[in-house]
């Protein structure tokens, strides 16, 4: 498999945010999809998803990023635009730049300041 080279991981507030490097899977900027997105691996999104998605691993949305529909995962770190229901087995990571509109359901979520959550979180 090819190897997907990457920047080096950015700070969010105390936390480093995971980029494409050692990503699995990767839906670059300006990629769009529309109907069911599943992986099983690592997965970073910088495009568009219109549709499910479900993420056996980790899953990272980046600023560019834009999902509508229900996402289901395994743990996930959200910079993006997210509308639709939300459910990750483990933990959440909201950044600065994650806009979410409708539930979100984890294990544990950190916040950073500025990140919007537009509707409820439900401690599953």
């Amino acid at each position: 498999m090819a190897d997907i080279k990457g920047k080096a991981p950015q700070e969010s507030g105390s936390k480093s945010v995971p980029t494409s490097q050692g990503l699995n899977c990767l839906v670059a900027k300006g990629t769009r999809i529309e109907g069911q997105f599943a992986a099983a691996e690592d997965t970073r999104i910088d495009g568009e998803i219109k549709g499910e998605v479900k993420c056996e691993r980790k899953l990272v949305t980046g600023e560019s990023s834009h999902i509508e529909g229900k996402i289901w995962a395994a743990e996930a770190v959200f910079m993006g635009s997210i509308t639709g229901d939300i459910v990750v087995s483990g933990s959440v990571q909201l950044t600065s730049s994650a806009v979410i509109t409708g539930t979100l359901s984890a294990k544990t979520l950190s916040v950073d300041e500025g990140a919007q959550l537009n509707g409820a979180f439900k401690i599953a």
